[in-house]
């Protein structure tokens, strides 16, 4: 009974103030954890994540759980699957405590070692590390047990205050090389102190209870209402919870998060306090109750741990801050459909389609005022939504609902303006330098003098809506409309309609914002439904897309502000995109980042006098500093795993270990992650494995992996660098990979083999060896010279139809086409020039067919030119595809059997991506190797199995692949192809080159 009273006041006193809305994101089984129930949580040294649960241990790396559990009779593993304790030394050694044990994870081997000298299957009720790698254990009934790195040994530490038998250890804390107790026994309970090298626990307190917040020991008293940090003495007061709260956390704010079973309370600096309960059915709510665990990872979320899930949220000095509604708590925001704001003096006025808000910039604390409209001006299920609010130069605060007009606001009191004809929704409400404030509707721009009068500004056509005003550096009042964007001139009272035709031909309607830029003076920037982002340049008049072509998520772009810095910030229907003007660079943060949700709403952003920028939608508003943003560093990579022959090992390497593989080992593939855990998916990534290509790969968030296969002996370096969605490239994590020959394939071993055969059958061997190799020579010339007869028959064939084609039909095309112009010249041009114009339509693309039946270029300028050619005609044919091509040839220069091959191959494989493999990019490059010249043409479509003979690929249909084989090989060279389901192609072929003593290298990108 005492505990429910209890629990009733906590809420009672947390109530009073709640905390500002939280949104909270689940992690659970179906995201790979172990289990649901987490018991503890840990942040090591390298950024992993480890989970603690009643079944198992996970490490959650941002892209996945890696779990381990106790496998019966297996050694190395967990002692018990159950785990209640979990530490993590600073040299990022992990130990666990379960109802069996004590164990630590040796990191590159994947097993469990218990620690010798504690006694088995003790029960573990407590683990910490001090200063020195030391971790302390603490039992139920065997007390308190100290493992020395150095003697790698366990010891148990005397407690005399208690006696010496059943002791029961109920939680540790360590700081500055002291350790602190709270232990029970049969003569009572008390919190003591072991100072570093001594084994004298001397009592601090016995009526209070251990705990850790960050790390720092303090005492809190039985309710849990007086926290005293034991280093420091200083003492906070927070709510009564009724019992110890089960864990606490210090954010950078400086407010206490203290988990208990009935949720979370929250108490800051200024002594108000807050609550969060739990709220499953809320999207974004707190969804566990009985709260374990909390930690802070690096970019500053906070984790949850619960008796039903794991939880994770953004804290305040996040660099997006979110405001919500939520319908029991009046300090929050009266609806989640925020549509516009206004700053006057340290206030935040929000608008919302059901009321009207103050939020306290420097406290951020909400107040809801009670302002509705005056009935009957509009119905009552609109009385209080509200679309626009503007605070005047003078003070004057001024509402624009959605349906019943402009008011003014005495107080709470809202108040019609003066002119009874200005109806309607009001989407838009602007000041301009002279104090004049134009009003935007459905139905038209209203100016309102000083005076306190209005008038339509008949200028503006009636006949497309109007959404938004805006007053330009230089005074210019523009207007955003359903028709584009136009300017008025107050001294003519004319406006001038803009023409925004995108050089993709496409025009810019359904404009909401405008904005302008100190890193593009003389242009405009507006936000278009339909358009994505219009750069309009005032001097030519020439208007420009930037679209989803160039990285925007979407074109429907609802808002756009630019930050002190310069940079656009645009609010879209797919997330909150940040653009580069110059550089046209593009990040896109969404929910996951910590915003209010991935959709904003219309003309609803503002920037803030301290640099903020505030952008409203459908789920709240969301406050972001761009400052905070662009101090964001590179994340550290690491790596997460091997894998030889499709298996993961048990274990995990270190940046910088060398793995040895064997010889017939020479598949493998690497794991990694970088450990940002805003947006793991949106993550990207570059890796290489030097001494087999020193190129370059990418990947992102989705497949963070690189896999390798028929790598021969060797010695090899692999690097990765990552980097998450609004941060550069860090620095790369190392792993040598060394795959040791068989003994057959070292020299030694063939030395011998060799000397002993030439010493045993040296005539009869010799004979043989002449009579073979002269037979197999004969049969390889007779297949290559059949090979190079069918491949100059196909190209004699290929002339013969341009031939053809040029002699004939092209000819006829172009005298049809001569004759239509002269009848043109008889009957009039109306009638004929549709049928002129698909006759040339005709004969440009037999034309083209042509050029790709004879590559004249090949033969003139060169290969890297001719398959710019071919790139070029691709992109038309399938404009969804982008064509690469880079050219390292330099001197050297193939014959002209491997030039026309490699053209027809990359040609072919270039085809055959657009019309087959889906993909949205192909890189085709060119480079010299081993005395020849490479080609690789790489696509990221859908990929195929790969058989295992050339044979089945014809079975498959695959019969290009099967000629570009032919053709490799009729030149002298080889052919090779690697695909997978879903990880695209990869074709290479090789040819002869001769060395050209005067070409000049060319390195190109196009």
């Amino acid at each position: 009974m005492l505990r429910r009273v209890l629990a009733t006041l906590l809420l009672a006193a947390c109530t009073a103030s709640p905390a500002r809305g939280q949104t909270f994101e689940r992690f659970g089984v179906r995201d790979g954890l172990s289990s649901e129930a987490i018991t503890d949580l840990a942040l090591g040294p390298s950024g992993y994540l480890w989970i603690a649960t009643e079944d198992g241990l996970n490490r959650y790396d941002g892209h996945s759980a890696r779990v381990f559990r106790h496998r019966p009779g297996v050694p190395g593993t967990l002692p018990s699957s159950p785990i209640g304790a979990l530490a993590i030394t600073a040299s990022g050694e992990v130990w666990v405590g379960t109802a069996q044990g004590a164990a630590r994870l040796d990191r590159r081997t994947g097993r469990f070692h218990s620690p010798p000298g504690l006694p088995q299957r003790s029960n573990i009720t407590a683990l910490v590390a001090d200063d020195r790698d030391h971790v302390w254990i603490g039992t139920s009934t065997r007390g308190l047990w100290r493992y020395d790195p150095e003697r790698d040994s366990t010891f148990r530490e005397p407690i005399p205050l208690l006696g010496r038998s059943r002791l029961r250890v109920h939680a540790l804390a360590s700081e500055h090389g002291a350790t602190w107790v709270n232990v029970s026994g049969k003569a009572g309970r008390t919190v003591c102190r072991i100072a570093a090298g001594r084994t004298r626990c001397r009592p601090v307190n016995e009526r209070s209870e251990l705990a850790s917040i960050n790390g720092e020991p303090l005492l809190s008293d039985s309710l849990g209402v007086t926290l005293t940090w034991l280093s420091s003495g200083y003492t906070w007061t927070v709510p009564p919870a009724g019992e110890p709260f089960s864990s606490g956390l210090r954010s950078r704010t400086d407010e206490l998060w203290l988990g208990t079973e009935f949720g979370l309370a929250i108490v800051r600096a200024d002594g108000t306090r807050g609550w969060i309960q739990p709220d499953p059915a809320r999207r974004g709510g707190l969804g566990g109750h009985d709260i374990r665990a909390l930690v802070r990872d690096r970019q500053g979320s906070i984790w949850v741990g619960t008796a039903n899930g794991l939880y994770v949220t953004r804290e305040p000095s996040s660099p997006f801050v979110t405001y919500r509604h939520a319908a029991d708590d009046a300090a929050t925001l009266s609806d989640d459909r925020v549509n516009g704001m206004a700053e006057h003096e340290g206030t935040l006025w929000v608008t919302t389609n059901n009321g009207l808000n103050r939020l306290d910039l420097a406290t951020g604390r909400v107040e809801r005022v009670p302002a509705r409209l005056p009935e009957p001006d509009s119905p009552t299920r609109f009385g209080a939504a509200f679309w626009q609010v503007l605070v005047t130069a003078s003070g004057e605060t001024l509402i624009g609902s959605k349906r019943g007009g402009p008011h003014r606001l005495d107080g709470t009191r809202l108040r019609r303006l003066p002119n009874g004809s200005l109806n309607g929704g009001v989407r838009g409400l602007t000041e301009d330098l002279d104090g004049r404030v134009w009003i935007t509707t459905s139905f038209g721009i209203w100016r309102r003098e000083a005076d306190g009068t209005a008038e339509k500004v008949e200028a503006f056509p009636a006949e497309s809506p109007s959404n938004i005003t805006y007053v330009s550096a230089d005074g210019s009042i523009w207007a955003g409309t359903d028709a584009g964007i136009s300017r008025y001139n107050p001294a003519t009272d004319r406006v001038e309609q803009i023409r925004t035709l995108c050089q993709n031909g496409r025009r810019a309607f359904n404009v909401w914002s405008i904005t302008e830029t100190p890193l593009d003076p003389g242009a405009l920037w507006l936000s278009s439904h339909g358009s994505g982002l219009v750069r309009y340049d005032r001097a030519s008049g020439a208007s420009e897309c930037v679209g989803m072509a160039a990285g925007l998520p979407t074109d429907a772009v609802a808002s756009l502000l630019a930050d002190e810095y310069g940079l656009l910030w645009t609010g879209t229907s797919a997330g909150l995109a940040r653009l580069h003007p110059l550089t046209r660079e593009i990040v896109t943060f969404t929910s996951a980042d910590g915003l209010q949700g991935d959709a904003f709403n219309l003309m609803s952003a503002l920037r803030l006098s301290d640099g903020r920028l505030a952008f409203g939608g459908p789920g709240g508003l969301t406050l972001v500093s761009p400052e905070a943003v662009r101090e964001r560093s590179a994340p550290e990579v690491a790596i997460s795993g091997f894998e030889r022959a499709g298996r993961l090992d048990p274990g995990t390497p270190l940046a910088g270990d060398t793995l040895v593989l064997r010889h017939d080992q020479r598949a493998f593939g690497v794991r990694f992650a970088a450990l940002d855990f805003r947006a793991p998916s949106k993550n990207r990534y570059r890796y290489r494995l030097l001494g087999l290509d020193d190129a370059w790969q990418a990947t992102d968030g989705s497949a963070p992996r690189a896999t390798f296969t028929g790598v021969p002996p060797g010695r090899y370096r692999f690097e990765v660098v990552g980097a998450a969605a609004d941060t550069p490239f860090g620095e790369p994590a190392v792993l040598f990979v060394e795959i040791v020959p068989a003994f057959w394939q070292t020299f030694a071993f063939r030395f011998l083999t060799v000397t002993l055969a030439l010493g045993t059958f040296l005539a009869a061997g010799f004979t043989l060896s002449r009579r073979r190799s002269a037979e197999e020579a004969r049969a390889d010339a007779e297949a290559t010279e059949v090979r190079r007869r069918l491949a100059d028959a196909r190209e004699r064939e290929r002339l013969r139809l341009a031939r053809d084609l040029h002699d004939g039909p092209v000819q006829n095309l172009y005298r049809v086409g001569h004759d239509l112009d002269r009848l043109g010249e008889t009957v009039g041009t109306s009638g004929v020039a549709p049928v002129r114009e698909r006759v040339s339509d005709v004969a440009r693309s037999l034309r083209r067919m042509l050029v790709e039946l004879r590559p004249t270029l090949a033969e003139h300028l060169g290969l890297g030119p001719a398959l710019r050619t071919v790139m070029r005609h691709a992109e038309e044919r399938h404009p969804a595809l982008t064509v690469t091509v880079r050219d390292t040839t330099g001197r050297w220069r193939p014959t002209d059997a491997g030039r026309l091959a490699l053209f027809r191959i990359a040609q072919e494989a270039i085809e055959n991506v657009g019309r087959h493999a889906e993909a949205s990019s192909v890189r085709v490059t060119l480079g010299a190797h081993m005395g020849g010249i490479r080609l690789s043409v790489q696509d990221d479509g859908r990929g195929f199995a790969v058989p295992e003979r050339m044979v089945d690929l014809a079975r498959q249909e695959h019969f290009g692949l099967v000629g570009a084989q032919e053709r490799a090989e009729a030149a002298g060279g080889t052919f090779h192809v690697r695909s997978a389901p879903g990880d695209g192609t990869l074709l290479e072929a090789w040819v002869p080159a001769l060395l050209a003593p005067e070409a000049t290298h060319v390195d190109a990108d196009t």
